[in-house]
């Protein structure tokens, strides 16, 4: 796990209209840094896109994994 990617991604959760920044740096994690997301990842990302009122990205994303 890396502690920071986690604490950017809570940050994002509770950052009013930052579900698309939780949404680009979760996929920056992979792409640029060779990050693999986690079930920490993932719940912090599913909270973002929760509270967010974007359930069809929250579902996708925690069933697919895509």
């Amino acid at each position: 796990m890396h502690t920071g990617d986690v604490d950017v991604l809570k940050a994002c959760s509770h950052g009013t209209g930052l579900a698309d920044e939780a949404l680009d740096y979760f996929d920056r994690m992979h792409k640029v840094y060779n990050v693999e997301a986690d079930a920490f990842h993932y719940s912090c990302l599913v909270d973002a896109l929760s509270r967010a009122g974007r359930l069809y990205e929250q579902t996708r994303r925690a069933l697919l994994g895509a």
